[in-house]
């Protein structure tokens, strides 16, 4: 399946995802060896948070800063391909998870992916213990062949070194329990209890017994300080 290059990017992929550097920097130093491995174009990467549905700590390669900026201070907005593709757990090709005439019709198609020549995507989302770690939003122009099972089988080889790289900021996760993890999730996004209770259809008091149970496992004085340490270290 991989030829002597493939390998060659693979290998470079891999050594950067070794560094001891930010998971922000590591996810830009990939995106060339990836953008060639996958033989696509652009590449944007994010940190998405999927109760604001906002991407945070995003870098990107060969598409236009004007139109990055755009992105992040309204066009997200209008982004029909984020939400569904985070649903996934392995990556998926875009026109397998949304109708392509739907793809076509949207805001987002016309004001962000068709003037930066974007066309053919497919996009992979890292997760550790329920918050997003990372994602790759990859695309090809519309000149090129859509991407195949190949890409896919390629990220999905890859998505391991990933998960364990950009997941070490976070090494208290393995602190909190499964159901305190889904509670705290919200935290970084402003939710009150009554918030999250009614998202999860459970008690705000059980919400309440899960905040105050990772507050006291990982030593914060109060839920702000909680949300800000979430915040950190799972960005």
């Amino acid at each position: 399946m991989l030829n002597e290059k493939d390998l060659s990017h693979t290998a470079s992929i891999i050594w950067q995802l070794q560094q001891p550097i930010s998971s922000e920097v590591k996810r830009k130093n990939v995106l060339s060896s990836l953008s060639e491995l996958l033989n696509s174009e652009f590449i944007a990467s994010y940190v998405f948070d999927k109760n604001s549905q906002k991407s945070r700590k995003g870098v990107a390669l060969n598409i236009d800063q004007a139109s990055i900026d755009k992105y992040n201070s309204y066009q997200y907005s209008d982004d029909i391909v984020t939400p569904i593709a985070s649903m996934h757990i392995e990556p998926v090709i875009i026109d397998e998870v949304i109708e392509r005439k739907r793809l076509e019709n949207s805001a987002f198609y016309h004001d962000f992916l068709e003037p930066n020549d974007m066309h053919h995507g497919i996009n992979m989302f890292i997760s550790k213990c329920g918050f997003h770690i990372g994602d790759f939003r990859i695309w090809r122009s519309k000149h090129k062949a859509p991407f195949s099972k190949r890409e896919v089988k390629i990220l999905s080889l890859l998505k391991p070194y990933f998960e364990e790289s950009l997941s070490d900021k976070a090494p208290f996760l393995p602190l909190l329990t499964a159901k305190e993890l889904e509670v705290v999730k919200f935290l970084p996004s402003g939710f009150s209890d009554k918030e999250i209770a009614r998202e999860m259809a459970i008690s705000s008091t059980t919400i309440r017994t899960h905040i105050n149970s990772a507050m006291h496992k990982l030593n914060c004085k109060n839920r702000t300080q909680l949300a800000v340490l979430l915040s950190r270290h799972t960005s």
